[in-house]
């Protein structure tokens, strides 16, 4: 496999986003690539499926960290399968044939 510069880091916001999202971060960097960790910032769902999906067509690479949560559901025509962002994030990486990392959190939830 070539050299990735650029990975995306994706997750579920409401039980992975600190020190999980971090660790990954660093990790990429220490191998000398650029991490883009996915903000879910954009004002409209449309922006943030846009949004998203251009940042797994930019990247080398997808990571994903998946816990206990699902993930946002956008109800928005562009998603008739009813999916998260993450997992259509997911579905444009495999389609585009980009590496894919996926990390399992197996603690127990979370009280």
């Amino acid at each position: 496999m070539a050299k990735l510069n650029t990975i995306m880091i994706s997750s579920t916001r409401a039980d992975l986003g600190g020190p999980y999202v971090e660790a990954a971060k660093e990790a990429i960097e220490r191998y000398g690539a650029r991490a883009v960790v996915m903000e879910r910032a954009a004002a409209a769902p449309r922006d943030a499926i846009d949004k998203s999906l251009q940042w797994v067509k930019e990247s080398d690479g997808y990571l994903v960290i998946v816990a206990y949560r699902y993930g946002w559901i956008p109800k928005d025509l562009r998603n008739p399968k009813g999916i998260s962002i993450t997992e259509m994030e997911y579905e444009k990486a495999l389609e585009l044939g980009k590496p894919r990392f996926i990390f399992i959190v197996v603690d127990e939830e979370p009280d």
